[in-house]
């Protein structure tokens, strides 16, 4: 019976160390194709330093410093007339295009009033609100607008930007909110000051901000190292050996495409409390709020299919069984699209002149039919 068992055993092990050593082969010559968890590659160089000194800001985690009237991003006409002020992150500064080709500016021209653009990259909404606490009150303008895309919903629960990007220009630790039974605490930026940036060169110290980090707790990366053969039963290599094969390889911009936060409720639950601050505030001070959503390319693709994204809705949900004011871009788009082509023309990742433009006309139309402004058209 030994006899019989052995050699079957024997059998069996060197097929196993086969596969292990297959994989070790594998994965040795393609680890550049897959993301593999190494806390030493969310630590920062030395060389670093200087650039993220410019962006720091401890209350908002980075901002652009602009030497403009209120920090806001420049604008090519002063019209002296405040009209809007905007918060929000890449889709409100609107990113890849000039100053003078934001969907800012052209509402501004449009309405002949001064729209100041406040969107910083990579912001959560989280972010965008505290920016809005800290620079609102500084600029009287009758309107305020929040921006908001469903990607940001996964960065209000993210402590250190490269848990959630990897690649990423703002290699910056930020506040966060935590949500305990309906009350906000806040969680300062543990980086307390500029000079504290080196604290990012330590791996140590590095792994520490992952205590309340969602992306670092739910970092599905697998270890590079043996047993190899485990990898090939980790969702996130099939997912982006998948992906990378259609041609949608994961990547910093959407890193976690099958991580769906607005069907969880914590992270839901607190994007919401953000909504409803905005608005209570503003109106506290007897301005009026709007919350902007502004789409993917993906998302408006999906609903000229007529497959309206789910993200979307949820928000748009939200904002109308509350009775606030929320312009859906991602319709926008769609009435002006007839064709996948007309859509490509309105992004290059961002919108592109064409679609600030659009996006412009839309919502100053929307801003009308709420009897915020006047018809620009009667004018």
């Amino acid at each position: 019976m030994k006899t019989k068992l052995l050699y079957p055993l024997i059998a069996l092990l060197i097929g196993l160390l086969a596969i292990e050593f297959s994989c070790f082969i594998f994965f040795s010559v393609f680890r550049d194709r897959f993301g593999f968890r190494n806390i030493n590659a969310h630590t920062i160089s030395r060389s670093d330093i200087p650039k993220l000194k410019e962006q720091y800001d401890f209350s908002l985690g980075w901002k652009k410093h602009y030497a403009t009237s209120f920090g806001e991003r420049p604008r090519r006409i002063e019209y002296r007339r405040p009209l809007l002020a905007v918060f929000g992150s890449s889709y409100t500064y609107c990113d890849q295009v000039n100053d003078a080709d934001t969907w800012e500016e052209q509402l501004a021209a449009i309405l002949a009033g001064d729209v100041y653009n406040f969107g910083v990259d990579a912001y959560g909404t989280d972010q965008a609100y505290l920016r809005f606490k800290e620079d609102a009150a500084k600029v009287s303008t009758p309107i305020v607008l929040l921006g908001v895309s469903t990607e940001n919903i996964n960065q209000i629960v993210n402590r250190y930007r490269p848990f959630y990007s990897e690649h990423t220009g703002h290699s910056l630790t930020k506040p966060r909110f935590i949500l305990r039974n309906g009350v906000r605490d806040l969680l300062e930026n543990p980086i307390r000051n500029a000079n504290e940036i080196e604290k990012l060169l330590d791996p140590k110290f590095v792994e520490s901000l992952g205590e309340n980090d969602w992306w670092f707790r739910r970092d599905t990366q697998p270890l590079l190292g043996f047993p190899y053969t485990a990898i090939l039963f980790q969702k996130r290599f099939w997912l982006e050996a998948f992906r990378h094969k259609g041609g949608h390889r994961v990547d910093d911009f959407n890193p976690r495409p099958w991580a769906n936060l607005w069907t969880y409720p914590p992270a839901r639950d607190l994007m919401f409390s953000f909504f409803d601050s905005f608005v209570a505030e503003c109106k506290a001070a007897d301005r009026a709020p709007v919350i902007v959503l502004l789409p993917s390319h993906t998302e408006v693709l999906a609903e000229m299919d007529g497959r309206h994204p789910k993200k979307i809705a949820v928000a748009l949900a939200y904002a109308h069984a509350h009775g606030y004011a929320c312009f859906d871009g991602t319709s926008a788009f769609a009435k002006n699209s007839r064709t996948k082509e007309d859509v490509n023309k309105f992004f290059q990742r961002h919108f592109t002149p064409l679609g600030n433009k659009m996006i412009a006309s839309e919502l100053a139309g929307f801003l009308t039919e709420q009897k915020l402004i006047e018809d620009p058209t009667k004018k």
